[in-house]
């Protein structure tokens, strides 16, 4: 189980991140943003499809909706490629 996925800034930078189409169940924190600007979180899967369980798993300002509703890899190629189904 790993932490998170980090979002962080340089003091003075502007930061619009984008994480989208991921897996990213299993850590302690799906998503973790340090820049104080709102980041793109949506179309991913956090392991459940419970929206206040997806929110126990972000930290800082991320928006994840719409978030995947299947963790499953939809091909065998390196990656994470998700099957359709968004909610």
């Amino acid at each position: 189980m790993g932490c998170c996925n980090t979002l962080h800034k340089i003091r003075g930078a502007t930061l619009n991140g984008i994480a989208n189409d991921n897996n990213l169940s299993g850590n302690t924190y799906a998503l973790y943003n340090m820049t104080g600007a709102l980041q793109n979180g949506t179309c991913n899967w956090y392991g459940t499809i419970v929206p206040a369980t997806i929110l126990t798993k972000i930290f800082g300002l991320v928006n994840s909706s719409p978030y995947l509703t299947n963790g499953t890899d939809f091909n065998a190629a390196p990656g994470f490629q998700p099957v359709s189904g968004i909610v």
